[in-house]
C-alpha cells in the first residue's frame, strides 16, 4: 500500500503492517500519568497543537496526522517540477551563451542539449508515475479528514479509517508512542502513533493521531494535553480558565482553537489559517515559508472539492452521546482569535 511515495515526505504515515516498532518508538512508549502539572509557570507542558476538533465531559476528537496538509503534494509537486524545468533551461541557455559559435552548428552539441532536456522530461515522468496513485488515494478520493475520539466514559478509542470503516477499541488493546519520520530535505518530523499489535510483536493497525511536528517537545506536550483530559477531564483545558493571554504557557495549555470541520468547502481564509498554524504563528517561519505556504493553499482548494465529509455510525454516535446542556462543550465556534503574542476570545 503506497509504501515508497515522496508523499511522506509531507506526513502521511507509511504502511507499517507487518513490521515491528522501531527503537526509536520503543523508547517513547506513552502512558496516562496518574499525575499531572495542572499549573504550568513558565513553560508549557502541555499544548494543543492546534489538534483538536471538539472537548466534552464525554470525549475528545482529534484529527488525523494529515489534515492539516491537504494539498500540499500539489504545492510541492509544482515547486519541484517547476525547478526540474528551470534547469533544464537554464543549462539550454547557459550553454548557448558560453559557446555561442558551437551552439546550432555542432551535432554532438546538440545531442547533448536534447539529452539534457530529455533526461528531465523522464525524471519528470517518473516522479508523475510513482505518485499518481498516492496522489488519488490522499488527496483526491479521500475524507475530509478522519476523527479520532478519546471517551472517558466507555474508556475506549474510536478511529476513522480512510476506507470509511470505523474501529472501536479498548484503551489497553492499543500501543501509542511517538513516531519519527523522514521528512522534507531529510528533516525528521514526528507525530503522535497508535498500534495494535500481534503476539510476535508485529503491526497489524496504524494510526496517525493529531497535528506532526518537526519539534519533539511539541507532540510530548500533545500527549500531556491528551492525558490531562483523560484524568481530570475538560475543566483544567477550558479557555475560560485562561488567566494570561499574553502567556505562552497558559494559551497552549488551554483549547483555544478547534479545528472548523462543519463546511467541507471552508472559506479561503479560513484555510489559509489553518496552513499557516503549522508554523504556531511563528513570524520568522511564516515568511521564510510563504511561498510554499501559497502553493499549498492553491492545492488544498482544489482538494477539498473531491473529499467526502466522514460520518460516524449511530452505534458510534450513541456510545458518545453528550448531554445538550454539557457545561464542557468546547468546539469551532469557541475558538480565541491566536496573535503572534497573544490569545483573544473572537467577541471581545
Amino acid at each position: 500500500m503506497l509504501k515508497n511515495s515522496v508523499f511522506h515526505m509531507y506526513s502521511v504515515p507509511r504502511n507499517r503492517i507487518g513490521e515491528q516498532l522501531s527503537q526509536f518508538e520503543r523508547e517513547h512508549i506513552l502512558t496516562f500519568a496518574k499525575e499531572v502539572d495542572l499549573e504550568p509557570k513558565t513553560l508549557p507542558t502541555r499544548f494543543h497543537q492546534f489538534s483538536f476538533i471538539q472537548m466534552n465531559s464525554i470525549f475528545i476528537e482529534l484529527i488525523d496526522g494529515y489534515y492539516p496538509n491537504i494539498g500540499r503534494s500539489i504545492g510541492i509537486g509544482a515547486f519541484l517540477l517547476s525547478i526540474l524545468m528551470f534547469i533544464a533551461l537554464a543549462m539550454n541557455l547557459g550553454l548557448y551563451f558560453i559557446f555561442p559559435d558551437t551552439a546550432g552548428n555542432h551535432l554532438v552539441f546538440n545531442y547533448f542539449l536534447k539529452f539534457i532536456s530529455f533526461s528531465v522530461l523522464i525524471l519528470i515522468i517518473y516522479m508523475c508515475y510513482k505518485n499518481i496513485k498516492a496522489f488519488k488515494y490522499y488527496e483526491l478520493s479521500g475524507y475530509y479528514y478522519l476523527p479520532i475520539r478519546f471517551n472517558r466514559k466507555t474508556k475506549k478509542i474510536y478511529f476513522y479509517l480512510s476506507n470509511g470503516e470505523q474501529v472501536e477499541r479498548s484503551i489497553g488493546q492499543i500501543i501509542f508512542t511517538i513516531s519519527a519520520n523522514k521528512g522534507f530535505m531529510d528533516g525528521k518530523y514526528y507525530c503522535i502513533s497508535a498500534f495494535e499489535l500481534n503476539s510476535n510483536g508485529n503491526i497489524t493497525s496504524h494510526y496517525s493521531i493529531g497535528q506532526s511536528s518537526y519539534h519533539l517537545s511539541d507532540v510530548m506536550q500533545l500527549w500531556e494535553f491528551i492525558n490531562v483530559y483523560w484524568i481530570y477531564g475538560p475543566e483544567p483545558l477550558m479557555p475560560a480558565n485562561i488567566k494570561d493571554n499574553k502567556a505562552l504557557y497558559d494559551r497552549k495549555s488551554h483549547l483555544v482553537y478547534c479545528n472548523d470541520v462543519i463546511n467541507i468547502e471552508p472559506k479561503a481564509s479560513d484555510s489559509w489559517e489553518r496552513i499557516r498554524l503549522l508554523h504556531d504563528r511563528n513570524p520568522f517561519f511564516e515568511i521564510l515559508s510563504l511561498p510554499f505556504d501559497i502553493l499549498h493553499f492553491l492545492g488544498r482548494r482544489i482538494c477539498l472539492k473531491y473529499r467526502k465529509m466522514p460520518e460516524w455510525t449511530n452505534q458510534i454516535e450513541d456510545q458518545n452521546k453528550v448531554d445538550a446542556h454539557d457545561l464542557y462543550k468546547v468546539s469551532a465556534k469557541d475558538n480565541y482569535k491566536i496573535n503572534y503574542f497573544s490569545v483573544t476570545k473572537e467577541d471581545d
